[in-house]
């Protein structure tokens, strides 16, 4: 692995862990559900950005 995956993939497990934090703290169902939603778009963009700097 690159230093450049290294960097990706612990940003991955850092935001994973905050979403997880801040969907399972928070007591509003709205709060949670567009948490959760926000998480699964980082997370997206994400795993996008890492693919492509594998392709290229």
């Amino acid at each position: 692995m690159t230093n450049l995956e290294t960097v990706i993939f612990v940003l991955l497990a850092f935001i994973i862990g905050l979403g997880y934090g801040i969907f399972c703290k928070s007591d509003s169902d709205e709060i949670k559900l567009g948490t959760f939603l926000v998480f699964c778009l980082i997370l997206m963009i994400c795993s996008t950005v890492a693919i492509t700097l594998r392709l290229v």
